[in-house]
């Protein structure tokens, strides 16, 4: 397939007429992002992860030096860092 054939049709104008393909590009047209909400509000509503991010943020321990918000994988970094112990095993 060329770039030709591809652009072919690329200034012409269809109008739809008939009254059924009116409705099913309608029904197209709403299903992108009745299906996003549908996916997106129960995630927020009911996603555990969240809502333990956001109570953790509510502590000051969520926070750097700088008092910039730590994402929860900065945090865990900085814990690490800071609560490193160095044994040596012979």
């Amino acid at each position: 397939m060329s770039w030709s054939q591809v652009h072919l049709h690329f200034y012409d104008i269809n109008i739809v007429q008939a009254q059924r393909d009116i409705t099913n590009i309608e029904v197209y047209w709403w299903m992108v992002p009745v299906i996003s909400i549908i996916y997106v509000l129960p995630s927020i509503v009911f996603g555990g992860e969240a809502k333990e991010f956001l109570k953790a943020c509510r502590k000051p321990r969520c926070r750097s030096d700088s008092g910039a918000i730590l994402l929860p994988m900065q945090y865990v970094i900085l814990e690490k860092k800071n609560n490193t112990k160095h044994v040596f095993t012979k």
